[in-house]
């Protein structure tokens, strides 16, 4: 008789070339965060193929319109709110110091230089997301990198959000809804949030598992 770990560990041997020539792709998925949220049967194949072998990834980054349209929206704000602190407080608060207004305006113009000048091209730069068979990560930070990994089994439904004019400014938002919360993919493209979504609906809606179409009654 054969123990039955050794019929285990013949089978790997035998379908470790078969698995390899299977998943070609490779690509490094953080999932050491949430492999304890894992099932028993995922963490195997997770370590088996040593840590996400996978047949599919793909990298998205903001659009580079989003960020124009940000850069010219700053400045506008800053000076609206620079205008009605300098003449719409005056006019209707006359005893107010003008001393703290005009240092108030400078702080903001102040703050506006730095976040034009070095927060958002960083926050631009950093800005990325994968997406996998297993997971999707979020990437953003300036100064502080943050990093969000969810389960694409986790997911439950997606939405695109899309201002007017969005292919020349950018302002299309993806919000993933899982179990848990929920995952804003932001300042995507158009075409990129399309394709996100087609990923996500036939990773999730695959078309053997969806019901048939009704039949035509009245077709002849």
């Amino acid at each position: 008789e054969i123990p039955l770990r050794l019929v285990g560990s013949e089978m790997c041997i035998r379908d470790r070339s078969f698995i390899m020539k299977k998943h070609r792709k490779y690509a490094s998925c953080p999932l050491s965060p949430v492999l304890h949220r894992m099932t028993i049967r995922q963490r195997f194949r997770t370590i088996f193929y040593k840590r996400a072998v996978i047949s599919f990834m793909q990298d998205y980054r903001g659009d580079r319109h989003a960020f124009y349209t940000m850069e010219l929206l700053l400045p506008i704000g800053c000076a609206l709110i620079s205008l009605v602190l300098l003449f719409g407080i005056p006019m209707l608060l006359p005893s107010f110091p003008r001393i703290i207004l005009r240092i108030t305006v400078g702080v903001l113009i102040a703050a506006t230089g730095a976040v034009m000048l070095f927060w958002l091209p960083l926050w631009f730069h950093n800005l990325s997301y994968t997406i996998t068979e297993q997971c999707i990560v979020k990437q953003s930070g300036a100064i502080f990198h943050r990093q969000q990994v969810i389960l694409t089994e986790a997911l439950q439904f997606s939405t695109i959000l899309q201002l007017p004019f969005a292919r020349y400014t950018g302002m299309t938002f993806l919000p993933l809804h899982a179990y848990g919360g929920t995952v804003l993919l932001l300042f995507l493209s158009p075409s990129d949030a399309a394709s996100v979504c087609n990923y996500l609906f036939d990773h999730l809606y695959p078309t053997d598992s969806l019901p048939p179409a009704p039949e035509d009654s009245h077709a002849s």
